[in-house]
């Protein structure tokens, strides 16, 4: 399973209807794994909040924990595409540094909204379950086209002018400094010193 793949799915659904049952059962296992409690997380307890048969939702996946694999990557690609939006509305007379702070505080509240034990759960089964798990970064990437546009935009003199593949690494190590203590569990994570740190990386990594 690469990470950006929907190899998850047992059957890909092509039909509206289809698609709506599977965002259904997507949503119902947000709301579960939002109550934070692991013993929740069956197929019975899923089957129940969603109103769709057990049967009905192994059509789709072939494995129980593949559905938070799903969620996992479902809820990442709608964040990334918000974040996406930010960037491109951000105003050319603006400095980076209101780009950072806006793009730091999205991120914290995305990751700070994630239940640490499901967070930890999900990270585990995807690196057992990914073909290449050095791709777990990759998702950001979406972002590079909005940032080359931004610093393309700027008139503060505030953004620096980089390659692609320059932004690109960049923006893997931007990423990090703001989702790794949530990842990891750190008490840091989510803190006014991580705020702060990350928004001085942010400026020092994409920044004059």
């Amino acid at each position: 399973m690469k990470y950006s793949d929907q190899t998850l799915f047992k059957n890909e659904p092509t039909q509206d209807r289809s698609k709506k049952a599977m965002e259904e059962i997507l949503e119902s296992a947000k709301a579960l794994s939002d109550e934070g409690l692991l013993e929740l997380l069956n197929a019975r307890n899923l089957s129940t909040k969603s109103g769709y048969s057990v049967g009905t939702i192994y059509r789709y996946f072939e494995k129980f924990e593949h559905i938070f694999l799903r969620l996992f990557l479902w809820r990442r690609t709608k964040a990334i595409a918000k974040l996406a939006e930010v960037i491109n509305g951000h105003d050319p007379h603006c400095t980076l540094s209101e780009l950072v702070t806006q793009v730091v505080d999205f991120g914290m509240a995305e990751w700070s909204s994630k239940n640490p034990k499901i967070l930890k759960m999900v990270v585990r089964l995807f690196f057992r379950h990914a073909e290449e798990p050095e791709q777990f970064n990759t998702l950001a990437d979406e972002l590079i086209p909005a940032l080359l546009v931004a610093q393309g935009r700027d008139q503060t003199n505030t953004f620096r002018f980089m390659t692609t593949n320059e932004l690109r690494l960049q923006v893997r190590a931007f990423q990090m400094v703001v989702r790794n203590p949530f990842v990891e569990g750190d008490p840091f994570a989510g803190t006014s010193e991580h705020r702060r740190c990350s928004i001085e990386m942010g400026i020092r990594l994409l920044g004059n």
